[in-house]
C-alpha cells in the first residue's frame, strides 16, 4: 500500500563463474503519478544481503557470493510514496570485478486499501 515499506526477495543464479555482490541502486526508478522532486531518495532501496546496520548499531556492508551451480536469495525493501499509485524501475547490482551489472525490472501496484 502507499505509504509502507515494501519487501521482496529475488534469486540470482549462476551457472559458470562465481559472482560476488557489491552494490544495490534503484537508479533508473519512474514513481508515476508523483513529481521526480518529490520521489524517496535512492537510499530508499534497501538489499538487506548487502547493506545494514551491525548489533553493535553501526553500519555494515557486506558482498555475498553466489558459487556456480547455486541460488542466492536476495531481500529487498523500498519505502513506497503515500502519493504515487505505481512504481516501475530498474535495480542495478554491482558484481565482483565491479564492471558487470545486472539489471532487474520490477513493476509494483499499489491501491488504497
Amino acid at each position: 500500500r502507499p505509504g509502507e515499506f515494501f519487501v521482496w526477495h529475488a534469486g540470482l543464479w549462476t551457472r559458470d563463474e562465481p559472482v560476488t555482490v557489491v552494490n544495490c541502486s534503484l537508479r533508473s526508478a519512474r514513481w508515476l503519478n508523483l513529481p521526480p522532486a518529490l520521489a524517496p531518495p535512492e537510499p530508499s532501496l534497501r538489499c538487506f544481503n548487502v547493506d545494514g546496520v551491525g548489533q553493535d548499531g553501526l553500519p555494515i556492508h557486506l558482498e555475498p557470493r553466489i558459487e556456480p551451480g547455486c541460488v542466492r536469495d536476495l531481500w529487498f525493501g523500498v519505502y513506497l510514496p503515500s502519493t504515487s499509485t505505481l512504481v516501475q524501475g530498474g535495480g542495478d547490482r554491482g558484481m565482483a570485478n565491479r564492471s558487470t551489472s545486472l539489471r532487474l525490472d520490477i513493476r509494483l501496484g499499489m491501491r488504497e486499501g
